[in-house]
């Protein structure tokens, strides 16, 4: 359905002409049956003529003022919902801009002390979050991730990690409630894109904690349902997920790693 006002000004306009020329047809037959050619010179048929105005004619063009005061609330009817389709867009660029700015921050903030020979090195963002990953595998045999070498390393080292970890859940979150709970559908599918947008913004380490995160006691609740219903692990690359147990990723559902589930749930050789 086409809601630009302008689309609608030739029927409205043609209706008032249309409208009009009705009118003026019984005006153009009554002087012509009761006058005559040449018209009269008798005061008492113009009264007459007057009445007919004021009776019906009068009416007529009363008519035509009520189609031009419906155009205009139609035409104020759509500049409101523009201003608030407008109003949506600002909402939704500040909202989204205040979010993606706090996550670099936090992201930033992350700080970890890593142990070294000549004195501990102090490690930010994605490299700390590495060294909690790397934190996060076991000691002995193969190394895979274990959840619980998570939970005692992002207690051990939860230097803006937990921080981190809030607002993006919280950012997802806010996407997610906006997308269900939105009638407009160009300001939904806004929402769904930047889920995407942010989704694809996410680097191997982060995604991999995020993984972690969703399976333990601190995710597995909020987080893990909005990693399967939006399959924040797409793009979960292949040689980070050979490094979780595979039962371990059989704790998600499929949906979880989106048009990629095939190649990261399939089986593996012992």
């Amino acid at each position: 359905m086409n809601s630009n006002p302008k689309s609608y000004r030739a029927p409205f306009a043609l209706s008032a002409v249309v409208f009009f020329l009705a009118l003026c047809a019984p005006l153009a037959i009554y002087l012509t049956i009761s006058f005559g050619l040449p018209l009269s010179i008798n005061i008492d048929d113009y009264a007459a003529f007057g009445g007919l105005i004021a009776g019906s004619i009068g009416t007529g063009f009363l008519a035509l003022t009520f189609f031009a005061v419906l155009y205009g609330i139609f035409v104020q009817n759509f500049e409101f919902n523009a201003l608030q389709r407008e109003m949506r867009e600002q909402n939704f660029e500040r909202n989204i801009n205040s979010h993606k700015e706090t996550y670099i921050q936090t992201l930033t903030n992350i700080n970890v002390m890593k142990p070294a020979g000549n004195g501990p090195i102090i490690k930010i963002g994605l490299e700390a979050i590495r060294f909690n990953n790397e934190l996060s595998l076991n000691s002995s045999g193969k190394l895979y991730y274990e959840v619980d070498m998570y939970e005692k390393a992002r207690d051990k080292i939860s230097n803006g990690l937990d921080h981190y970890l809030r607002v993006v859940f919280h950012y997802f979150k806010f996407l997610d409630t906006k997308y269900k709970n939105e009638t407009d559908q160009q300001t939904k599918e806004k929402y769904r894109l930047e889920i995407r947008l942010f989704q694809s913004r996410l680097s191997e380490p982060e995604l991999a904690l995020m993984a972690l995160n969703g399976l333990s006691i601190h995710g597995s609740e909020r987080m893990k349902p909005l990693i399967e219903d939006w399959g924040l692990l797409e793009n979960l690359p292949e040689t980070t997920a050979a490094k979780f147990r595979y039962t371990t990723l059989q704790e998600y559902s499929a949906s979880a790693f989106g048009n990629n589930s095939d190649k990261i749930l399939k089986p593996r050789s012992p």
